[in-house]
């Protein structure tokens, strides 16, 4: 485990931060640690539940993992906000495909 991941543990540990687990949930999820991401982002979304990025990138690793239904929960959340970005639409997109 590198510093970076290695502080970001212990801050997600000690505190009840959504931005120190939406960091650490990219970092799992760069390191191709999936399930791991999951449950970060989840975690992040449960302290925040209006952190839009949290439940984008959520719903990215849940359509990388085939999880269809709920990646199109997350993504018409994120797109129902007043400017929704272009990838939320393509991944709701290729939900709804894969569904």
């Amino acid at each position: 485990m590198d510093k970076k991941q290695s502080r970001l543990r212990r801050a997600t540990q000690t505190a009840g931060d959504a931005p120190a687990w939406y960091q650490r949930a990219n970092a799992l999820q760069t390191q191709g640690k999936l399930d791991e991401a999951i449950a970060c982002y989840r975690r992040a979304l449960e302290l925040d539940a209006g952190h839009l990025d949290a439940k984008f990138n959520l719903a990215t690793v849940l359509l990388k993992n085939g999880h269809y239904p709920e990646a199109e929960t997350c993504l018409r959340q994120v797109i129902s906000g007043a400017t929704p970005p272009s990838d939320a639409l393509q991944n709701l997109g290729l939900a709804l495909v894969q569904q």
